[in-house]
């Protein structure tokens, strides 16, 4: 029976980072998203509790569960200066210190604070006192320091990949990283994510952090001033990505600019009733007085397909619900419309390109084949495929006898 690992992230909502305008419980949900997938890739079973949860919820509950760890993860402050990751623990009993030693060295080797805080006794602390299992309380770094505060929100998965490294050591067991999914002694690595899948992913990350007009404007484009910045948020998704020139043929600051620049050459417009939209699109909006009727690409907003379910698409939009100061309170948000809405007009499709697979396998083996990927353990397969329809695409497992 695999292990079981509790995590339990910072809901202390109320403690900003000094830099991206953005909070503790955030970006520590981020990380411990980022380490359930990497614990999970290596075959723990994980439990993570919900955004905002009750610190004693959720000691009660990996109590109730029998987690074999229970895993506090913050991010520390102190002045504005300091830097450094710490653990801490109930007391340095062997038992203790078997956890909390790899869990440190592994975190506090990839943060750029290096001021050794070490592993810390403190028995007074609930989540460390109540639980019945080890448990091990990480600080990642300083949020109040904002060169590390940005480090931290632009490497959450590195974060969550070494508490997956620090728990495999304390429990031996061999470390899978994301390259090794669905390979064996005998399997070539398999592709990277496909741009598509990275271009929603980035655009998910802006919406969790829920970035407004100044990030994006400012610091992502370096631009004077913010103005609608809708279609600036497409730009800056794909300038993170390293797509400019790729799928965009510019930084761009208007809705319908990716249709009207790049229609046919990086993808392809098309209205909305001339066919399905799908994930990775752009969505374009139509309101009144703000559309140049003569130019059949015009529109007054513009944002990306997550999504769809029938008539029901989840989108990712900059510049929305914004009140007086503008600049600093629209955001980058997940919506729901609807394809029957009068304001959707038109859609943009991106050329995307395929990464090509390329896998050996063992010879007499059955393989079972997704649309990405080959693979000689179906079990391999099927959380291969899940992935895939995770992230909008949909695909089945074909058997193919050797």
């Amino acid at each position: 029976m695999s292990k079981k690992i509790y995590l339990s992230p910072s809901n202390q909502s109320g403690n900003m980072y000094a830099y991206g305008n953005t909070t503790e419980m955030e970006q520590c949900n981020r990380i411990a998203d980022a380490a359930k997938t990497a614990l999970e890739r290596c075959g723990f079973t994980v439990k993570k509790a919900p955004k905002g949860q009750d610190m004693y919820k959720s000691i009660s509950e990996s109590n109730a569960w029998g987690s074999d760890l229970h895993m506090p993860i913050h991010t520390n402050a102190a002045n504005g200066k300091c830097g450094g990751t710490m653990c801490m623990v109930y007391s340095k009993a062997s038992e203790n210190m078997k956890f909390a030693n790899p869990i440190y060295k592994a975190v506090q080797a990839v943060t750029p604070g290096k001021t050794e805080y070490g592993i810390r006794e403190y028995p007074e602390l609930a989540e460390l006192k109540n639980t019945n299992m080890v448990a091990v309380y990480t600080e990642v770094d300083f949020h109040d320091n904002s060169t590390i505060a940005k480090w931290i929100i632009n490497n959450v998965k590195t974060i969550g990949e070494a508490f997956a490294k620090g728990v495999c050591e304390a429990f031996g067991i061999a470390y899978k990283s994301e390259n090794t999914i669905g390979t064996n002694s005998n399997t070539a690595k398999v592709a990277t994510v496909n741009d598509r899948d990275k271009f929603l992913s980035m655009a998910r990350t802006y919406a969790e952090r829920k970035v407004n007009g100044c990030f994006v404007c400012k610091t992502k484009l370096g631009l004077p001033a913010v103005v609608d910045w809708c279609a600036y948020a497409v730009s800056a998704i794909m300038k993170d990505c390293g797509f400019i020139g790729k799928y965009q043929g510019d930084i761009y600051g208007y809705a319908s600019d990716n249709a009207r620049e790049d229609n046919g050459k990086y993808g392809t417009w098309f209205l909305k009733g001339s066919q399905a939209p799908q994930p990775g699109d752009l969505i374009m909006f139509r309101y009144s007085n703000f559309i140049n009727p003569l130019d059949k690409y015009s529109a007054s907003h513009v944002g990306i397909v997550e999504a769809v379910a029938g008539n029901t698409i989840t989108t990712l939009e900059g510049n929305v619900d914004g009140n007086a100061d503008w600049a600093k309170t629209s955001l980058f948000k997940r919506k729901t419309r609807y394809l029957t809405d009068s304001s959707v007009y038109s859609f943009y499709r991106f050329n995307w390109k395929t990464p090509t697979t390329s896998t050996t396998t063992p010879t007499n083996a059955n393989l079972y084949r997704v649309q990405v990927g080959a693979f000689s353990d179906r079990k391999n397969a099927q959380a291969y495929l899940e992935k895939v329809k995770k992230a909008g695409f949909d695909g089945i497992i074909a058997e193919v006898k050797k």
